[in-house]
Parts: C-alpha cells; structure tokens; sequence
C-alpha cells in the first residue's frame, strides 16, 4: 500500500448504507457506480477500507500518525476487530544506488524454541526445516499467530495469519485486501507471464504447503471453495496446459472444474485428485501426516527438492 492508495474523508458527507455491532457499511466515493457498496469503517479502529477498490479510509480531522518523517515509516492500524496496537509497518530504503525499496513485511522470523516454531512442528513437522523458504512469520503480542505473506508484482500484497489460540473467532485471518492466490514457491511474485505446465489448486495455505512436501507441482491455495476474477487472471499468467484440483471434498473439485477450461484457455485438461477423502484424512495435510513419515533424512531430501524448484523459479523472474 502506497501513500496513493490513502483518502481522508468526512463521515458525514458519506452515504451510509448499514450499521453493524463492529462496523458500518458506506458507499465508496471512488467505486463505479450501481456496484454492491464495499466499504466497511471499523469503529476499532475508526478506519475503513474498501475490499473493491483497495483504499484505506481515515477520518478527516483526527490524527492517526500514520507516518514518521525520521524513519520514513508509514504505520496503518490494522482493521481485525479487537487488535487496534497492531500495525502494519512499511519501512523505506534507500539503497546504495539511490533507488528506493520498500519492505513490506516487517514480522520477526520464528525462532527455534518459540510457541509458533512447537505448532508448526506439531502441525506439519516438514515445516520447520522450510522456514527459510516458505518466510513465515510470527505475529506476536495479545494474541500469537503465523504469518503467511502472499508476493505478487514483486512485493508482499498481503498475508494471512493463522490464530495458536483462536477461541472463539475463526482460525485464520487475512488482511484486509483483494483475494490473491497464495504459492509457497512465490510463483506469482514476479509480473511476467510465465509457463507453468502443471498447477495444483487446493483450499488452504497449509494445504499448498502439504501438496508441496509430498511433490505436486506448483500447488497454489485458493483460501475457500470458489476463484475470484483476480485469482482467474493469475491463473492464467502461469499458461498452464493441466491442472489438478486438490480440494477437501470431490464436490467442491467437481464445481471448480465445471468452467475452468472456459475460465483459462491455455488449459487441455482438468483433473480430481482426493485419495485424502477416500481414506477418511479429511484434507491434504492430514493425508500427508498419515502417509508421508516424518524423519530427518525425508525433511532433508524434500528441503533440497523445493530449493532446486524456487532456485528455478527466481531465475525466471
């Protein structure tokens, strides 16, 4: 998110279209007319965003201190309800060469040891010897979490964080964006098309990761049952000739395969692949805890596989 892609409103002068315990509905001055308004104001976090257009909102007249002139930092209140301290953090670098980079995912890297470091072993325990690859982080804090960073167009757009300890919310949150693909390899990190013969779709972020321990090519998580305009696009960038569906259930493959040769026409075939639900896993990461045994030389061989794939992956770049 740039300093563009920030307005500062009225409230007044906005046309509110519903109100809600956590958060009103307002039409979006900067949406095309007649669409479904989009644009939730959080009373948190006394900020909205637009999940159509991209836009963060504040509030005229209040200071949020949003940015440090002294580190060049922009900070943006996160919208979770109940998480009003956090922050997403962008520091800007200026580079030896005079060129300025930005750093979007500023989260501390997961330290041997740590709460989130026994999840994920416990979880997946192919994870840990992963971390450097996949560079997930940890959200610490009132609550402790996981971060997953989705790249697209050479930056971290978004991310999704798994809860330890959801309790009563849901287990998994997203920032608050449009709906990416996630790819453990980062495939979509680079904005060039690019030939990717074989991709495998499944439902969750954990699951891509899976699906990619037990060698299926280019998985990619869809994050929930159905692909949004955005996603068919990036779909399509990778000119894929085949693609296996790996979602929970045969029901919810069957419905994605319905349009998906019409969707992307670089594809010739379409194909189910479930034995998760045939042997009573559930899911892809279950189904690989039971078949796929965890020892140090597996980890080994699995690490050195998905390195040869991203090394190939950022020379394409």
């Amino acid at each position: 998110m740039s300093a563009s892609n920030i307005e500062r409103v009225d409230l007044a002068n906005l046309e509110l279209v519903s109100k809600h315990d956590t958060y009103d509905v307002y039409v979006c001055p900067f949406c095309e007319e007649g669409k479904q308004p989009k644009l939730y104001w959080y009373h948190d976090s006394n900020q909205g965003w637009c999940f159509r257009c991209s836009i963060l909102y504040f509030e005229k007249g209040i200071d949020y201190d949003i940015y440090n002139e002294e580190t060049g930092e922009y900070r943006f209140p996160l919208l979770c309800e109940g998480y009003r301290r956090s922050i997403l953090t962008k520091k800007v670098i200026e580079e030896k060469d005079g060129a300025i980079k930005t750093v979007p995912f500023f989260f501390p890297k997961i330290e041997r040891g740590s709460e989130a470091y026994k999840y994920l072993k416990k979880r997946n325990p192919f994870i840990p010897h992963l971390l450097p690859l996949l560079d997930l982080r940890e959200w610490s804090g009132k609550e402790v979490g996981i971060c997953s960073p989705f790249w697209y167009q050479e930056k971290v757009s978004t991310y999704q964080v798994r809860w330890l300890e959801p309790g009563e919310k849901s287990k998994y949150w997203t920032y608050p964006s449009n709906k990416l693909l996630y790819s453990p390899i980062r495939v979509f990190k680079s904005i060039e098309w690019k030939e990717q013969p074989i991709v495998t779709l499944a439902e969750g972020v954990y699951d891509s990761i899976a699906l990619l321990c037990m060698g299926y090519s280019c998985p990619v998580a869809v994050l929930g049952k159905t692909l949004t305009s955005l996603q068919i696009r990036m779909l399509r960038a990778l000119l894929p000739s085949k693609v296996y569906l790996c979602f929970d259930k045969w029901e919810i493959s069957a419905k994605v395969k319905e349009n998906l040769k019409k969707l992307v026409p670089s594809l010739e075939r379409v194909e189910i692949k479930n034995p998760w639900e045939k042997t009573n896993t559930g899911d892809p990461e279950e189904y690989m805890m039971k078949c796929l045994k965890y020892t140090p030389a597996i980890a080994t061989i699995i690490l050195e596989r998905i390195m040869k794939i991203m090394e190939v992956e950022n020379d394409r770049s």
